[in-house]
């Protein structure tokens, strides 16, 4: 399984910018506090509950009632973006923990990528993030 990320216009869905990334990186980003931005930018219900106590970015968590944060556009997520990122560059090791065991995906991978969907968010603040898992 994999994740696939878009930007896309709003009134035709032409695609300005498309990222994958194996979805064994979720939980990374789920301890940087960035699964529900990546994978479930359009919002929608929480599929599962961490114990939060063990991520250091357990601040940036933002749960409300059940549901995934909406971003209306991609310049909204451009600071949840960011803050992730810093986290994850700031605690290497304590993120390379979450590194896949079967070798499909890594840290490295995964900065690289969240610094390419924050580079695209920048260029096209007025697209619309799309997944597909």
């Amino acid at each position: 399984m994999s994740l696939d990320f878009y930007l896309r216009n709003a009134c035709c869905r032409r695609e300005y910018f498309s990222r994958n990334i194996t979805h064994n990186m979720n939980k990374m980003a789920e301890a940087c506090g960035l699964y529900g931005t990546l994978w479930h930018p359009r919002g929608g219900d929480i599929m599962f509950y961490t114990n939060i106590t063990e991520h250091i970015a357990y601040d940036q968590f933002q749960i409300v009632t059940g549901f995934y944060k909406y971003y209306e556009n991609a310049d909204a997520m451009i600071p949840d973006l960011k803050k992730g990122l810093e986290c994850l560059e700031k605690y290497p090791e304590h993120f390379k923990q979450f590194n896949p065991t079967n070798g499909w995906g890594n840290y490295e991978g995964f900065i690289e990528f969240v610094k390419a969907v924050l580079d695209a968010c920048i260029e096209y603040p007025e697209t619309v993030p799309y997944a597909s898992i």
